[in-house]
């Protein structure tokens, strides 16, 4: 009795069926974004007018740039102060909690969700008792750069190490991986370039850095009540106001802003990778 050998599939059947999935979320991203800034533009005849109208006092003093420069590094330095030390506390309590493979990349990426959040709650609980002055905002600092320490400085060299071998694996995968890396690479540049200048944004304008500064000079949170976007969850808001208490100015939020940006690309990127790697194992079994 001879037994019938199953001729192999195909291996376009083979492979799972993700192109619709993948272009209906491109096109619901497309349609939230465009649903976005049909409300908020991004631009309006007065930004173009003032885009084309001649400069006024534009003279260039080489003090004054160094001085910009200098004050968008102290900014930026206070923003990375604040996200490696949330790192660190995000680490601490990963590995407290018990919590699975505190040395993947995912778990490191959300051990920093995890410690903004909680350096979120507690610039909240002493903003809710009246306490946070700004030399209490120094002193909660300075005590979490001494408990995580380590943590925080072993977070950034895995960040530096991550960086190098996502973009060479990348760099060696392909021209279509190429494209992507130098898309990823010029869109953040330019987001940084975005951070740097001074808060246009209508969101940042009406409530996330208004929040800020009022709780800031306060030391307390203050809810206007002709302002109804206030009273949603300030998490984000208390990070803003620990900026402004250590730098002062708006600089410092918006590079941390952009901070979180670059943790949720990289989240992002990182399931990519790893969905990606599974889809190949389950395309390589079916066609055995």
């Amino acid at each position: 009795m001879t037994r019938r050998v199953k001729p192999p599939p195909d291996a376009s059947r083979a492979a799972p069926a993700l192109a619709w999935r993948i272009g209906a979320g491109v096109l619901w991203l497309a349609l939230v974004c465009l649903a976005y800034y049909a409300v908020h533009k991004p631009v309006t005849t007065a930004d173009l007018a003032a885009l084309t109208a001649p400069p006024y006092a534009a003279a260039w003093q080489p003090a004054g740039a160094l001085a910009r420069v200098a004050s968008a590094v102290a900014d930026g330095a206070v923003a990375l102060w604040i996200v490696l030390l949330a790192g660190g506390v995000g680490q601490v309590l990963w590995r407290r909690l018990h919590w699975p493979e505190p040395e993947r990349a995912e778990a490191r990426l959300s051990a920093m969700v995890l410690g903004l959040g909680a350096v979120g709650l507690v610039t909240f609980a002493l903003l809710a008792l009246g306490w946070l002055t700004r030399l209490v905002a120094f002193v909660l600092l300075l005590a979490l750069s001494l408990l995580v320490a380590r943590e925080a400085l072993a977070l950034a060299r895995w960040w530096v190490r991550a960086a190098r071998r996502m973009w060479r694996a990348g760099w060696r995968a392909g021209a279509i991986e190429r494209v992507a890396l130098l898309f990823c690479a010029v869109s953040l540049g330019l987001t940084l370039v975005d951070a740097l200048l001074p808060p246009t944004a209508w969101d940042a304008l009406s409530y996330h850095l208004v929040s800020a500064r009022a709780d800031a000079a306060a030391s307390h949170i203050v809810l206007d009540p002709g302002n109804p976007q206030v009273y949603q969850p300030q998490l984000v808001e208390m990070l803003y106001t620990l900026t402004r208490l250590i730098r002062g100015g708006d600089g410092a939020a918006a590079l941390l802003h952009l901070a979180f940006a670059v943790v949720a690309l990289a989240l992002v990127a990182t399931w990519a990778w790893r969905a990606a790697a599974r889809a190949r194992r389950c395309a390589r079994r079916r066609l055995r």
